[in-house]
């Protein structure tokens, strides 16, 4: 017995009133956070050099896993152009 499954599908929507879900309030903001790959290629620099520097903290998610605050970063990066 072969049924018309092209009757049951519903027209495509166009985007229009679509209702938003509604994301939960964190206590906190969420920061953005930097890999070092990411860091490297925006000072235009080798990863290894980013590893070196001791002015720099990171968040260390698990052993492998770091990343940098995008607040630091900015900090040292004016605190270059104003010397």
């Amino acid at each position: 017995m072969a049924t018309n499954l092209s009757s049951n599908k519903k027209p495509p929507r166009t985007g229009q009133n679509i209702p938003q879900p509604q994301r939960p309030q964190l206590g906190f903001s969420p920061e953005t956070l930097l890999s070092r790959r990411e860091l490297a290629q925006r000072w235009n620099c080798c990863i290894h050099t980013i590893a070196r520097r001791h002015d720099l903290q990171a968040v260390r998610f698990s052993r492998r896993l770091l990343r940098y605050r995008l607040k630091d970063i900015e900090a040292i990066e004016a605190a270059a152009v104003s010397k």
